[in-house]
């Protein structure tokens, strides 16, 4: 749904912070998955933010100090895409395609 709406260099050398219900909703694994894939849209890296679901990641995986960073609440953004992500069909994309 990005890729269709921003194309497939509509975040060329940027990042993408990705954010809302559906993100939180997403196991670690699909999160990994999300920011990996915003190189599809040109991204230099992806980000979600860290919540509770991170850190419970995290600490059964470590025991070494770590700092959560979190997005400037007054920082700009050069775009903000709301997607609504209610009713949206599970996409898979088939080799070659």
């Amino acid at each position: 749904m990005i890729a269709k709406e921003i194309g497939a260099s509509g975040a060329t050398y940027k990042g993408i912070e990705f954010s809302g219900e559906a993100v939180k909703g997403l196991s670690i694994s699909g999160r990994i998955t999300l920011c990996n894939m915003a190189i599809e849209v040109g991204a230099k890296t992806g980000i979600v933010e860290a919540d509770e679901k991170a850190v419970d990641y995290i600490q059964r995986r470590t025991d070494h100090p770590y700092t959560l960073i979190q997005s400037d609440p007054n920082g700009s953004y050069e775009r903000i895409l709301e997607i609504d992500t209610k009713g949206m069909p599970t996409l898979i994309a088939c080799p070659d395609s």
